[in-house]
């Protein structure tokens, strides 16, 4: 269970917002053809402190969106009894779900909310420990985007939905890199630390699409621009279908200045 501390609510790239906690990264995306878009992954000082490393992604029409904001701002804004009481799940086109809990009695020293996220079989489930001041940036963004966002449920990206469906899909092996295959140094010209979470299609032929390619989250512009390079030079193994290779799409994070991470 991580613990939350002061979020920060940050203006992202065009159309996105992010709202960055102690360890949590959230960037919620308005689209004018694919609804609300919202990503979730740790920190870096969270991967480094042994949260793992993986980012839940979900897609949600608007509507349902605000829907869920009604009774959730709610949930935040009323004092419950002693005992967990949890809003009702959001739902998205992939399956993926996110809900807020609520303990009236809470850890001591540690903030009474939960925030949830897996997919709809409860695989790569993550779980923090939030302020209500926290969530409320959350509400913010989400509310922002679902006034913005627009919603088609048959749109290119719901077609571009490809590959293995998590690890229940016993039919399905993922993407991987070829082995040997190794990055190349950072860009130069910029010090510091710095994340990037891109993500991209990996054709049948093991190439990245470059047309495919969504920066979803970027420290730097400079990160942004060396990940686009870089990911067109390298090679995949690509998924497989029973037996038969397949698009798939590949969400990464990359972090630059860490040591022992690739670049």
């Amino acid at each position: 269970m991580a613990l939350i501390g002061a979020p920060s609510f940050l203006a992202a790239q065009p159309q996105s917002r992010v709202v960055r906690w102690a360890n949590l990264i959230m960037v919620i995306r308005a689209e004018p053809a694919t609804g609300v878009h919202l990503w979730l992954g740790p920190t870096p000082e969270a991967r480094d402190a042994g949260t793992p490393e993986g980012i839940r992604g979900g897609r949600f029409e608007p509507k349902e969106v605000l829907a869920w904001l009604d009774v959730a701002r709610r949930l935040v804004g009323e004092n419950g009894p002693d005992s967990l009481r949890t809003s009702p799940a959001l739902g998205g086109a992939g399956g993926e779900i996110v809900a807020v809990a609520r303990t009236a009695t809470p850890p001591p020293g540690e903030p009474p909310y939960l925030l949830f996220a897996a997919d709809s079989g409860g695989a790569h489930r993550r779980v923090v420990r939030a302020t209500a001041a926290g969530l409320d940036e959350l509400f913010t963004g989400l509310a922002q985007a679902a006034a913005g966002a627009g919603w088609a449920p048959d749109s290119v990206l719901a077609a571009r939905r490809s590959g293995c469906e998590g690890p229940a899909d016993s039919l399905c092996t993922p993407v991987d890199m070829k082995p040997g295959t190794r990055l190349p140094p950072g860009p130069g010209g910029i010090t510091g630390r710095g994340m990037v979470w891109a993500q991209y299609d990996v054709t049948e032929e093991g190439r990245v699409d470059p047309a495919s390619i969504d920066i979803v989250y970027s420290d730097h512009p400079v990160y942004a621009a060396w990940v686009r390079r870089t990911l067109g030079r390298l090679g995949f193994i690509p998924a497989r279908r029973q037996h038969r290779p397949i698009r798939q799409t590949v969400l990464q994070s990359i972090r630059f200045g860490y040591p022992g991470d690739p670049p």
